[in-house]
C-alpha cells in the first residue's frame, strides 16, 4: 500500500510536507503549496524550468531596461550571451579571475574559458 502525499505541489504533485525533501523553500501557491522546483519561472529563452530565485534578469547583467534586447526577461545561466555573461558573472575586470582552490590566476581570461562547465564561475577545469 502507497504512502499518502501529504501538501502536495500544485504542480508537480510531489510532497512538500516536512520531512519529504520539499519542504524548504516552499511557496503558497493556488489553493495549496509549490515546491521551489516547480514555482520559479521557465527561461524565456529554451523553456527549462528555473529553480525558484535562480533566474537571470537584465538588471543582474548591468542593464536599467526592463528586458533583454531579444525582448526576454527571465532567463537561465546557460542561455546568457557571452556579452550577458561577462557582466552577470563579471569576467571583464581587468584582473581577471582566480580559482578559489588552487589560486591559480587567469588574468586574460574575460570570457570564463578555463572555468569548469559545472561550476558556477569560481574553480578552474582541473579543480572541478
Amino acid at each position: 500500500m502507497t504512502e499518502p502525499i501529504i501538501d502536495p505541489c500544485v504542480h508537480c504533485g510531489e510532497s512538500t510536507a516536512f520531512g519529504h525533501g520539499r519542504f524548504v523553500n516552499r511557496i503558497p501557491c493556488d489553493d495549496g503549496w509549490g515546491c521551489a522546483e516547480c514555482s520559479g519561472y521557465e527561461c524565456d529563452r529554451c523553456d527549462k524550468q528555473i529553480y525558484l530565485d535562480c533566474e537571470v534578469t537584465p538588471d543582474q547583467c548591468g542593464s536599467d531596461k526592463d528586458e533583454f534586447p531579444d525582448g526576454t526577461r527571465h532567463v537561465c545561466e546557460d542561455c546568457l550571451t557571452p556579452d550577458e555573461a561577462m557582466a552577470y558573472w563579471g569576467f571583464d575586470e581587468p584582473d581577471g579571475w582566480t580559482c578559489q582552490s588552487c589560486g591559480d590566476e587567469y588574468p586574460d581570461d574575460i570570457y570564463g574559458k578555463y572555468i569548469a562547465s559545472d561550476d558556477g564561475g569560481t574553480y578552474c577545469a582541473k579543480c572541478s
